[in-house]
């Protein structure tokens, strides 16, 4: 099918580590970044001849800006500067940047804290559970040279939403990003999804630093769009938005029954039975039995116990992927029709589902050919 698209209008910037602009990058040879949901995500660019290497600091930022017509750029990505390649190709230089996005910051900061302590084991809604442990371990309420607040433009926490499904969780120790990762999938198994992101905070003038905001999302990163929304969008191949679909169902590795070992030894140690009895109701076969050692917890806690299991259940759930890429059409635009994070319709194999749009890839060829290709996923 032919589909001509007029070029997106785009501009790149390279900062300091604080966020300040240093350079316009208006003659890049090629870029390539990605938005992921509940993850970091990665970027590439690549620099000819004239890009001055001594601009290069562990930490730069890069600035990324997109629109369809004047006065509509808005940041799509911004990201910290992790790695880069200084090389030559047939007697010209060349420069490869590459980084993540602002959610890495999670990964450089442990739990650091004891089993037991209120840092490390928390009862909350899981949206207000993942604020609290990035306030504990990077923001206001973390020690010494831990805390962001100060760093660059600032470091700050969305305020508490209370959107999340009740958790109980214990986290000694762990990395920041997987615990927070964990707690979203545990209030989703509970039924409301969360989301969460660093978010780059910009000034008007786009001319002082960055600062950074620490924020969650239930029912979609982005905006409602499905079918029942008062602006839908629908994919499919009717529409010629999709390609490469696939749906799948697989129960081979289900578990929907599980007993939680906690604290004690023999006849003596703690146990909870918890079960997805719409699940093991699918079959008359269909018990499907799991342990999960939860030893770290303290003795008497149940909560700790029933949490665990859950978080087990969820992560020994069947499968159900409805798979596939969104494509660009001239009447479906990314980042005028359409964001990644959407909640939109989506219809394949005789299937209509819901799906979030859970990742986007953006790239530009050295021919100055840009391809956007986005992935949406429904799990159940």
């Amino acid at each position: 099918m032919g589909r001509v698209l007029t070029p997106a209008i785009t501009e790149i910037y390279l900062c300091d580590p604080t966020g300040v602009r240093i350079e316009a990058l208006d003659y890049i040879t090629s870029y390539k970044y990605a938005l992921i949901a509940n993850n970091y995500s990665p970027f590439s660019i690549m620099l000819p001849a004239k890009f001055d290497r001594k601009k290069i600091r562990l930490d730069n930022i890069i600035e990324i800006w997109r629109g369809h017509e004047p006065g509509t750029l808005r940041l799509d990505y911004c990201g910290f500067l992790r790695a880069w390649l200084f090389g030559d190709e047939n007697g010209l230089e060349y420069t490869e940047l590459h980084g993540v996005s602002p959610l890495h910051l999670l990964t450089r900061r442990i739990v650091a804290n004891y089993a037991g302590s209120a840092q490390a084991s928390m009862t909350d809604q899981a949206d207000d559970m993942v604020k609290a442990i990035v306030k504990d371990q990077l923001g206001s309420d973390a020690v010494g040279a831990r805390d962001l607040t100060s760093v660059g433009g600032g470091f700050t926490i969305q305020a508490d939403l209370a959107d999340g499904q009740s958790i109980t969780k214990g986290f000694s120790w762990k990395n920041v990003l997987e615990i927070c990762q964990e707690i979203a999938d545990a209030s989703a198994r509970a039924g409301t999804e969360v989301y969460f992101d660093v978010v780059p905070i910009v000034a008007s003038s786009v001319t002082g630093a960055i600062a950074f905001q620490f924020r969650t999302y239930t029912g979609q990163r982005g905006s409602d769009r499905t079918q029942d929304s008062e602006s839908p969008v629908f994919v499919g191949t009717e529409w010629g938005n999709f390609q490469n679909g696939s749906l799948y169902y697989d129960y081979t590795d289900e578990k929907n029954y599980v007993y939680v070992m906690g604290a004690g030894e023999g006849n003596l140690r703690e146990t909870t039975e918890l079960s997805d009895t719409a699940q093991i109701g699918m079959s008359i076969w269909n018990r499907c039995e799991g342990s999960k050692d939860a030893r770290h917890l303290e003795f008497g806690d149940a909560d700790g116990r029933t949490g665990d299991g859950n978080t087990y259940l969820y992560e020994h759930k069947p499968l159900f992927i409805f798979d596939g890429e969104i494509v660009e059409t001239p009447a479906f635009r990314y980042g005028r029709d359409w964001f990644f994070g959407d909640r939109i319709t989506a219809t394949y194999a005789g299937v209509t589902k819901d799906a979030m749009i859970k990742k986007v890839v953006v790239s530009k060829d050295e021919g100055g050919q840009e391809k956007i290709t986005a992935y949406l996923e429904v799990e159940e």
